[in-house]
This record gives C-alpha cells, sequence and structure tokens, in this order.
C-alpha cells in the first residue's frame, strides 16, 4: 500500500508498507516543530491512495526521541542555562558525536553539547518543577564571546532570553571583566583616573589574573 525510498553516499533504501487492517485510521505523521527537517534523511513516502496527516506528531508519539532536541536551539557563545535560567543538570558524558550526545540526552528537556581537541562535552538538563519561568541566559555586554566556549545548547520547546544576562546574576566573575578592554600601549589607570591599587600578584596566565581580580573594578595584566 505504501512505499519509502531514500537515496544517500551509503546505498539506496527502499521500505515496503500495508495497511493496518484494523487501524482505526491511516495517516503520515508530521515530524512536528521540535524536529530540525536537516536531521531526518531525505527521500519520498508513496501510497497508492491519498493519505492525510495524523493529528499528532513525531515528537508527540515519541517525546523521549533525540531527535525532539534538534531544532530548537541557540549557540552556547550567545547564551547559558543553569539554576538560575530554570534548568538543573542531570547528568554528564564525554561522548564522540553530536548526535551521541543528543542521544544519551533524549530523555531529558535540554542538551548543552560542545567540541574541542581535548574531546566532546555532553551535559543533560531537566526543567527545575518548581521553577517561576524558564529562559536562556544572555552572557551580556560584559563578556568576550570568545572567552566562553562554542558550542550549542538544545531544547526540547522553544526557549526565550532571561530578562537579565550573566554578569547581572554573577557580577562577581571574572568573565565580566572580559569585553571592555584597552591597550596598556593606549591607556593608563591610577588614582588620578579615579582608580586605587586593590591588590596585586604574580599570576602565571591571563585568565589566573582575571579570576584573582574578579571581585575588584578593574584589572592590569601585563606579560
Amino acid at each position: 500500500d505504501a512505499c519509502r525510498y531514500a537515496s544517500s553516499v551509503n546505498g539506496d533504501t527502499c521500505l515496503c508498507y500495508d495497511e493496518v487492517t484494523d487501524a482505526e485510521s491511516v495517516c503520515a505523521i508530521p515530524w512536528g516543530d521540535q524536529v530540525d527537517m536537516f536531521t531526518v534523511a531525505s527521500g519520498t513516502l508513496y501510497f497508492k491512495q491519498p493519505t492525510t496527516a495524523c493529528s499528532f506528531d513525531w515528537c508527540d508519539a515519541n517525546p523521549n526521541h533525540w531527535f525532539c532536541l534538534t531544532e530548537n536551539t541557540l549557540q552556547l557563545r550567545d547564551y547559558f542555562f543553569d539554576t538560575l535560567g530554570g534548568f538543573d543538570l542531570a547528568k554528564s558524558s564525554n561522548t564522540n558525536s553530536k548526535n551521541d550526545c543528543l542521544e544519551f540526552c533524549q530523555e531529558h528537556d535540554a542538551c548543552r553539547y560542545a567540541s574541542s581537541v581535548n574531546g566532546d562535552t555532553c551535559l543533560c538538563y531537566d526543567e527545575v518543577t518548581d521553577a517561576e519561568s524558564v529562559c536562556a541566559i544572555p552572557w551580556g555586554d560584559q563578556v568576550d564571546m570568545f572567552t566562553v566556549a562554542s558550542g550549542t545548547l538544545y531544547f526540547k520547546q522553544p526557549t526565550t532570553a532571561c530578562s537579565f544576562d550573566w554578569c547581572d546574576a554573577n557580577p562577581n566573575h571574572w568573565f565580566c571583566l572580559t569585553e571592555n578592554t584597552l591597550q596598556l600601549r593606549d591607556y593608563f589607570f591610577d588614582t588620578l583616573g579615579g582608580f586605587d591599587l586593590a591588590k596585586s600578584s604574580n599570576t602565571n596566565s591571563k585568565n589566573d589574573c582575571l579570576e584573582f581580580c574578579q571581585e575588584h573594578d578593574a584589572c592590569r595584566y601585563a606579560s
């Protein structure tokens, strides 16, 4: 009664189907608005008779399938989420690929995946059940985007930006010193410019220096 055909670099796939004799109705299941169309293999469905769309979609029928994490995404260099945004870490793993990570997190509400030369990082999150709202936290205009690891945030449901940013919630984190910079060869600051020296240290790197100064208003680093 029906046929599914798909062609790929690994070869053609052909599947034949018959209508279930005692089925209440026959319909084609839409992927819905949680599944990224490029996650699904391209191909064509062929029917002997006209076929309507089902009243439910793929994720209504399969809510814990990793496909349902693929459409609603944000970039980690733009947004973050944690308990302040209404998400709790459920589990984590070092996975071999994005799809492995999504499959590892498929029973959860959200997923964070990042790939680096040191390996992949995969973290699964669930919405906090008593959270007033669920949102993704923008890094804001105090955080240099290249300070943050590149990666992608995946959600089962569309997620809006929080009304606050990272540095509103974490004002004493060293990330908040990374965006607004000047070069020491162009500028200097001291008491004449309205800054008092608070403390000093010999550190091993720029990031160590920023972390050492994170509770203060400004930092001067020279290597």
